[in-house]
């Protein structure tokens, strides 16, 4: 079984669903995002994707900053959906890639990313 959700951590008090969906809609289609408070200081986030590639190109943003500080983000093996979650998407046909499509996509979030204006960390890069 593949992995299709992400663990964010050290999320903004600031940020809302809709800023991880934005900074995360790079990386691929998003199913669901779930956000819960931490501690005083921050909050954690799960973001699920329709596929395992949207999950571990998202990896790859770990460093990154969204609103303002600087996010940690581990794949989320052990994270289930909420009931109310599951949603029927519509399923498609999926195309062959291999590693180098997955590098490429990989460049193209990042390029992307900052072409948007947003601050990668160097394990970002």
């Amino acid at each position: 079984m593949s992995i299709k959700t992400v663990k964010v951590s050290n999320v903004s008090l600031g940020a809302t669903e809709q800023d991880i969906k934005e900074f995360f809609s790079f990386s691929g289609d998003i199913l669901y995002v779930e956000l819960q408070r931490n501690d005083g200081q921050s909050q954690v986030g799960y973001v699920t994707f329709k596929d395992s590639q949207g999950a571990e190109t998202a990896v790859l943003l770990s460093g990154a900053t969204i609103v303002d500080l600087s996010v940690v983000v581990t794949l989320a093996p052990d994270y289930q959906l909420p009931p109310d979650a599951l949603v029927q998407a519509p399923s498609k046909d999926k195309t062959p890639g291999g590693a180098e499509s997955a590098f490429r996509k990989a460049e193209d979030v990042v390029s992307g990313m900052l072409a948007k204006g947003y601050i990668l960390g160097k394990d970002a890069e």
